[in-house]
């Protein structure tokens, strides 16, 4: 069983990744015992996979599951339990949902007998080099010419928006926005330093900085879809951070360092 302030790490900083060695080992056995479990309910001649492979399920699921927002599904996960959630509501939870990750993992994996492969010959006539049509050559090209024009015009009007609706975000949103973008915990003691205040209020500030932005955008490109004003939404962030990087690097090169430091790992 995974111990509650491990997956406190978790919900703090997001990744499984940023957490530590011994947190990564224990949430990880907790995924594999979970998707061991409900694999062997539904489909018991499978073997489960890797606890890694598990948990990156289980998490990919929380960020790209349809019926909620990632944040939703995993304060959700916090929630069952109220002010203060035990771990038993905090694994219950998570047990229902890697319920659901098995099934994806089962529908997506081994496709049930009527099922047709989008490479699987048709016909009986080979053409001249004795190669059949598929499917998958008759589909249309998926590939969107316009793509490519349509990023470009985004970046350009994102640069024009930027010194009207991006510039002048309070210190402390800015700051916390940088700070959440790079995936890196608000409650570190270079960020609070920089920001002269406690995790609380940059979590507020970080919340104030994006609903800021998402309205100004609105008052300012009101003609955009809901789809436009999210993907400038993306850009102006983007901006946000490198110009806040450029301070951090002079006057608060600690804040820079480790911000900086996720970066290079990642590559």
């Amino acid at each position: 069983m995974a111990e509650i302030d491990h997956w406190e790490m978790w919900r703090e900083r997001c990744a499984l990744a940023l957490c530590t060695d011994v947190a990564q080992h224990d949430l990880r056995g907790f995924a594999f015992d979970r998707f061991r479990r409900h694999l062997r309910k539904l489909h018991p001649s499978l073997s489960p996979p890797p606890a890694e492979t598990a948990w990156h399920a289980f998490e990919s699921h929380l960020a790209l599951g349809h019926t909620r927002p990632a944040k939703a599904w995993k304060e959700w996960l916090f929630a069952r339990g109220g002010t203060q959630p035990t771990l038993d509501c905090i694994q219950g939870g998570a047990t229902l949902v890697m319920r659901d990750v098995v099934r994806e993992h089962l529908r997506r994996e081994y496709s049930p007998g009527w099922l047709l492969s989008l490479d699987r010959p048709i016909g009986s006539h080979a053409d001249s080099e004795g190669a059949t049509l598929s499917l998958d050559d008759l589909l249309p090209d998926p590939h969107d010419a316009a793509a490519p024009v349509e990023q470009r015009e985004l970046q350009e009007l994102a640069d024009s928006l930027y010194p009207r609706i991006g510039t002048d975000l309070p210190w402390r949103e800015q700051i916390a926005i940088t700070v959440h973008h790079a995936g890196k915990a608000l409650s570190h003691e270079a960020v609070t330093q920089a920001a002269q205040c406690g995790k609380s209020s940059l979590c507020n500030a970080l919340q104030h900085g994006l609903q800021r932005l998402a309205q100004r955008l609105k008052n300012t490109v009101p003609q955009e879809s809901t789809t436009t004003h999210i993907e400038l939404a993306g850009l102006l962030i983007e901006k946000i951070r490198e110009n806040t990087m450029l301070f951090l690097e002079t006057e608060y090169p600690d804040l820079f360092r480790y911000i900086k430091e996720e970066v290079d790992d990642a590559r």
